[in-house]
């Protein structure tokens, strides 16, 4: 066997990633006059395919391979036989002198230690008092690790930095930040990557940076290769577990193996797996401003009356006319305070049609709890407001419990416990058809929130902006009972004897009609994102092994996104 080929590395490196990605396992050799030295540099390239145990290759996997080299950029003809197919005479020819482009007995990828991909050595990040934050430059904390993976423009405490030390501890683009320190054990670890701010930007101690050689690493595939099976496991067993908190040193950090795979696919991967998560990111955009669209009309219609005050100064109102129709013109004194002519004085019970505590369930299935559902927590309200998927646990209630509390479309669950001392309870979620059909199974509440049914659609989703509108504005703090622990909502006395101001029913329905139209959007986009999530996190794992083959998957996004 000789170990020269006239090929150049450009097209040899083309050729290579494309015999991993249509015949992984399968040796390859060159042979011919590319081979024997009798070649110029547009001569025909002959390659033979040595399938597993010397069998057939499927005809099919051999057509697609053939398609992929005529759309590469390859500029000369490459011919590739099926070993299995060809005479016993052309086999001794081609024993007499070829190249192994691709070894079956090699392992599918190349590993190596992750440091061996460093651009610099790791770093900890700054230490930074209380007593000093608030002015200066951002600084990535633990909070913003654990609540973005994809770090971008998002608030962050501000700690002054010493120019000298700008050039140590500043980020960049594509840096990867592990979560050094964790109280619970599978935050220890935790990936993320910076991808930009608006803004010079640095970390804090608890955090690692790692900064890879672009030449030979793309950040956003090893980001990646984090978030994937292989990836979690491996910094799983480097997880030390202490008194109150689990962590990972650099230094065993960079000892793990990890996947080797040519620069131009770890791109292609990671530019594949990053489309998905910028429709994710973009549709959560669009939510949110949805959202802030609502809860902008709520707060100037029903809080701050705004086309009232206009209307009694004899100014425009900006709405349209038939919408400007419905509002008052006059400001009347109430026992609450001014409010529109011709608006009633409400209680939260009167306005209720049911309202009953949730129920934890049991962990497993028995004859005496059967019904299997999704449980509402308070943990999960803020991804559910903004119609985002949230992990909820499953339980298993008896009928008669779970007939009560499965939860129907325009519910509002409300939170009656926990909080901390920054954050009251109080949070509620609108329970849409869109949330319903985005979940597998019933969804229920626990015992720590309230389900509560209004009388009409139209009511449920003002009442739910009212929630909202209250808890932004820190009004639910006065409502909690225990200075201890957590902290219990005074749901009683607040349903009973807080009393507030409801709109006509024709303007009521007018605002749900906006918000409606607002929230079935929100639920499109949720389901997007499911499926959206759902198709990253099964390519995740096969774009890494190499099981499925990037062309295929690039096809199949060109349609999809």
């Amino acid at each position: 066997m000789t170990d020269r080929l006239h090929l150049s590395k450009k097209h040899r490196q083309i050729l290579e990633t494309l015999l991993r990605e249509y015949f992984p396992g399968v040796e390859v050799w060159a042979y011919g006059s590319r081979v024997n030295g009798r070649s110029h540099d547009g001569s025909d390239l002959d390659l033979v395919l040595r399938g597993s145990e010397l069998k057939e290759i499927p005809t099919g996997q051999l057509g697609d391979f053939e398609e992929a080299l005529r759309e590469s950029t390859i500029p000369f003809l490459v011919e590739a036989r099926d070993w299995a197919r060809l005479p016993e005479q052309f086999h001794r020819e081609i024993e007499k002198g070829y190249v192994v482009l691709s070894d079956s007995t090699c392992c599918e990828h190349d590993t190596c230690q992750f440091g061996s991909l460093f651009a610099e050595p790791t770093r900890n990040g700054l230490t930074r008092p209380k007593s000093v934050r608030g002015v200066g430059i951002k600084m990535v904390n633990m909070g913003e690790l654990f609540a973005n993976d994809r770090l971008n423009i998002v608030p962050m405490d501000r700690v002054p930095l010493d120019p000298s030390r700008e050039a140590h501890f500043l980020l960049h683009s594509g840096d990867l930040l592990f979560a050094r320190q964790s109280l619970v054990l599978q935050g220890a670890g935790k990936c993320s990557i910076f991808l930009s701010n608006d803004e010079p930007t640095t970390f804090e101690s608890h955090v690692i940076r790692v900064r890879l050689d672009p030449s030979r690493a793309d950040p956003l595939f090893y980001y990646y290769y984090w978030q994937s099976h292989d990836g979690r496991s491996a910094i799983r067993s480097i997880v030390e577990q202490g008194a109150g908190a689990s962590g990972i040193r650099a230094s065993d950090l960079a000892t793990l193996p990890v996947v080797v795979r040519p620069i131009a696919e770890q791109r292609a991967i990671a530019h594949i797996l990053g489309t998905l998560d910028d429709k994710i990111e973009l549709n959560r955009r669009m939510n949110e401003t949805l959202e802030a669209i609502a809860r902008s009309i709520f707060k100037s219609w029903f809080v701050d009356f705004d086309p009232v005050r206009a209307k009694a100064e004899n100014y425009p109102t900006g709405l349209p006319p038939e919408i400007s129709d419905l509002f008052s013109s006059e400001l009347v004194e109430s026992e609450i305070g001014e409010i529109p002519k011709g608006w009633e004085i409400v209680t939260l019970s009167s306005q209720l049609s049911f309202v009953l505590g949730g129920d934890w369930g049991k962990s497993e299935f028995s004859e005496e709890t059967p019904n299997k559902c999704y449980c509402i927590r308070g943990a999960d309200i803020a991804n559910l407001q903004s119609f985002e998927t949230s992990e909820m646990p499953v339980r298993f209630l008896k009928e008669s419990s779970f007939s009560k509390r499965q939860l129907k479309p325009w519910d509002v669950v409300f939170e009656i416990s926990g909080g901390s001392p920054t954050q009251s309870t109080g949070r509620a979620v609108i329970i849409t058809p869109e949330i319903i059909q985005n979940y597998d199974l019933p969804l229920i509440t626990s015992n720590f929130c309230r389900l509560l049914r209004f009388h009409s659609k139209e009511s449920s989703l003002f009442h739910f902006m009212a929630f909202r509108n209250a808890y932004a504005r820190d009004e639910y703090f006065q409502y909690e009972t225990g200075t201890t622990g957590i902290k219990n909502f005074g749901f009683k006395y607040f349903s009973e004897e807080v009393k507030y101001v409801i709109p006509l029913q024709e303007l009521l329905s007018t605002y749900a009609d906006l918000v409606f139209f607002l929230y079935q959007k929100s639920g499109i986009s949720m389901y997007e994102n499911i499926v959206l999530s759902s198709l990253r996190n099964t390519l995740i794992p096969k774009l890494m092994s190499g099981e499925v083959r990037l062309r295929e998957v690039e096809k199949v996004m060109e349609a999809l996104v």
